[in-house]
């Protein structure tokens, strides 16, 4: 049988770009290096995350020592960020459940289904825009992106690419196909048991 029987190549493209978004957003989400400010004489090399920051600063051969947030940094729009960023993790959990069952199980394979993975997948990227805005917009002075931002934003386009394909999915696949097969699925079994009720009569 062909991986995950029927269901079609856009549907299982989405759930394998959902595996690496998922893995790479929780990846960006956790790690501390959100910003950075740094010198180049690395007087000052600081790396700031959602929850942690990594002081660097001193000589090259200064050993890194990981902190808490400081409260100069521990603003209003900094927990804004933290709050929609931890968000986007229920729609995109969301979406990778329902897609596991969609492209696994020919009964959840419907439209409706479909349309709920590309929902979530589009609310994801939508309140990933929200805190990368508010993040972006907030940097103090000196202070620039970094990789994990860079992390979340790539994971972040791999969902806009699973709600696209979702789109393909529900424009191409042959829903009624799949209906009328059930339904001849559903006559058969009916049929089998008024043979069998007849048998015993």
């Amino acid at each position: 049988m062909p991986f995950c029987g029927r269901a079609s190549a856009w549907s299982k493209a989405a759930f394998l770009l959902l595996i690496p978004a998922m893995g790479l957003y929780c990846a960006g989400l956790g790690t501390p290096f959100w910003m950075k400010s740094s010198t180049i004489n690395n007087s000052v090399n600081i790396s700031i995350g959602l929850w942690k920051m990594v002081n660097c600063s001193g000589s090259l051969t200064t050993p890194c020592v990981g902190t808490s947030i400081p409260g100069s940094y521990s603003t209003a729009m900094f927990h804004v960020t933290q709050a929609v960023e931890c968000a986007v993790i229920i729609p995109m959990a969301l979406a990778f459940v329902l897609s596991l069952f969609y492209v696994t199980s020919p009964a959840a394979r419907t439209q409706k289904v479909a349309a709920w993975i590309m929902l979530f997948s589009f609310i994801s990227v939508g309140l990933f825009i929200v805190g990368a805005v508010v993040w972006t917009l907030n940097l103090p002075s000196n202070h620039y992106v970094y990789w994990s931002f860079g992390l979340t934003l790539f994971a972040a386009s791999l969902l806009v690419l699973v709600a696209v394909l979702m789109i393909q999915d529900i424009r191409m696949f042959d829903y009624e196909g799949i209906r009328l097969r059930k339904e001849a699925k559903r006559e058969k079994r009916a049929a089998r048991r008024n043979q069998r009720k007849k048998q015993q009569y």
